[in-house]
């Protein structure tokens, strides 16, 4: 996610995390609540938010 959208990545992220809530998806949401964590110490621990 970080290597296609760079710092819209949590945006990206935050509109799935949306789309499961509505539908009620409980456990696909806790991992991509679990994904969006990961995300955002990469964006806030690398320069410019750029991952490997």
């Amino acid at each position: 996610m970080i290597k296609r959208y760079g710092r819209s990545a949590l945006h990206q992220i935050d509109q799935r995390i949306e789309e499961l809530r509505s539908h009620g998806q409980d456990e696909a949401l806790e991992l991509w609540r679990d994904i969006r964590t990961t995300a955002e110490f990469i964006l806030n621990t690398t320069p410019n938010g750029e991952a490997n």
